[in-house]
């Protein structure tokens, strides 16, 4: 692989081996990376992505293998020491304290103070400045615990906090979830102003477009191990591809004509404090998109239909039937499951294992007179981590140790048996490697040719238009747009979602 550059080298790491319990999540890998350089690190789930990353930023310690910064060798015990060095990260999993507001998250360790109390007002100046700097014109509430912000909201945040380091390496794992078009370009231009500065960059992302857009060179792993590192435009996205599995995709969205039965699910007349007279209906056999901007009001619809969150009118109908869901417990009983966005924080339980997870929402199937058959619980969960592909040491490893796709797995996995005829799927793919994305969209087709309905959120436009039958546009808690037919583009939905309605 052609990998020749002729920039000073910033970082170099020599045969890093790192051992977890059970498995090898890095083997003798060698890195490097040069000042005033984007380097895109890519591979499936599981590859070893996240444990490199953290091994330069501190939160792991190598088993095997040497560090070296600007030549010299280095060994940090925990992050604090990566960030007086010099490294920034923003992390794939949100990082961030919930009960503290963005300007205690963004100032974190390096507030203004003056007789120990935090000098806020100043500390607001310089959010501002600093949001006005990077070019992003979002509306945060500074001063709102960042819980109640949304998730492109806290990525943001992650990322002034990082930017307020004035790192010399800058580590970005996954950077643009939840983030809108133009706040990706903003980025982009941004990484690209940091890059003229002699910043160093690792750009971590399952978007191979923005890999090949933004990044110089390219460095390869699976299963632990490097493949190998190039210039980015001495390889194609096949290539890469190829090189990440082992294996050719013969299409990247392997959707099913299906034919399409009678309505499973009928929303009428739906509003909440924010969400305004929403309508729509998913029927057998159909993947039903959402589309629209962040804010738009996508997640909260969902989180409604699915009893998380209180409607203020409406009705809903599950097979012709008008039915009150007040509750999850109410959802789930009634066969409306979903994989929310958010998979950390609402999809799955990260202290509890694998076994766990799979099996707590229907820990009513494994009972006899109230007393778990543990057997059966176990041989189920075997089942449905063979059928995903799920990559774990064993069904009692805690879910906290797994990959970000394979805790996306996870959450897929919960609601792969039972009696579910809807499924909501919330930016299902974010965050996973394209052998992973291929299964999940199998999952999805299995689950529609046994005449289930499934709603698909999603930002990635190329697969909401693949897979969807219909299309629903919200915008400013509305549905504004339905498209449909084969021949809908992204140019089509982007301008139904950012039209500008005459008042």
């Amino acid at each position: 692989m052609n990998n020749k550059t002729d920039k000073k080298i910033i970082l170099e790491m020599r045969a890093i081996t790192k051992d977890f319990p059970g498995v090898r999540a890095l083997d003798n890998v060698n890195f490097d990376l040069r000042k005033g350089e984007i380097h895109g690190l890519v591979g499936e789930n599981g590859a070893g992505k996240t444990t490199l990353l953290k091994i330069i930023d501190g939160a792991l310690q190598p088993t095997r293998g040497e560090v070296f910064l600007e030549g010299e060798k280095v060994f940090f015990n925990n992050p604090r020491e990566a960030i007086d060095w010099g490294i920034g990260t923003v992390h794939q999993e949100m990082n961030i304290i919930p009960y503290f507001n963005a300007i205690e998250n963004i100032f974190l360790g390096r507030e203004l103070t003056k007789f120990n109390f935090i000098k806020f007002r100043e500390l607001e100046v310089k959010t501002r400045d600093l949001l006005r700097d990077v070019g992003l014109s979002v509306d945060i509430d500074l001063y709102q615990e960042v819980k109640y912000l949304g998730a492109a909201e806290r990525k943001i945040i992650e990322i002034l906090r990082a930017i307020n380091l004035q790192p010399k390496i800058l580590i970005l794992d996954e950077p643009t979830a939840s983030l809108t078009i133009e706040e990706v370009k903003i980025l982009f231009n941004l990484l690209k102003k940091f890059k003229k500065k002699g910043i160093a960059i690792i750009f971590v992302s399952h978007h191979l477009d923005e890999v090949f857009e933004i990044t110089d060179r390219i460095t390869v792993l699976r299963n632990g191990k490097k493949v190998g590192t190039a210039l980015t435009s001495s390889v194609n996205k096949t290539d890469l591809i190829r090189m990440m599995i082992n294996r050719d995709i013969k299409s990247q969205y392997p959707k099913q004509k299906i034919p399409i039965g009678k309505p499973l699910l009928e929303v009428k007349g739906l509003s909440t404090d924010f969400l305004d007279d929403i309508n729509f209906e998913v029927r057998e056999g159909e993947i039903v998109g959402f589309a629209g901007m962040v804010g738009s009001g996508r997640t909260e619809l969902m989180e409604t239909i699915f009893g998380a969150k209180e409607k203020r009118s409406g009705e809903i109908y599950l097979n012709g039937q008008k039915v009150e869901i007040r509750s999850v417990k109410e959802a789930i009983k009634n066969g409306l499951y979903l994989v929310p966005e958010e998979r950390r924080e609402k999809g799955i339980i990260e202290s509890f294992s694998v076994k766990e997870n799979l099996t707590l929402s229907h820990l009513d199937d494994f009972c006899n007179f109230n007393f778990i058959n543990f057997d059966k619980e176990e041989k189920k969960a075997r089942e449905i981590v063979q059928k995903l592909n799920i990559e774990t040491p064993s069904i009692y490893t805690e879910a906290k140790n797994l990959s970000g796709g394979n805790k996306q797995k996870l959450s897929f996995g919960k609601w792969s048996f039972g009696k579910g005829k809807i499924f909501i799927f919330d930016e299902p793919t974010e965050g996973i490697d394209v052998g992973s994305k291929v299964e999940i969209y199998k999952f999805m087709n299995k689950l529609v040719k046994e005449k289930a309905g499934i709603i698909l959120v999603s930002s990635d436009l190329p697969e909401l238009i693949a897979l969807s039958d219909r299309i629903y546009i919200m915008r400013e808690g509305r549905i504004v747009d339905v498209l449909s037919g084969e021949n809908i583009t992204q140019e089509q939905v982007l301008e139904s979602a950012f039209r500008v309605e005459n008042k």
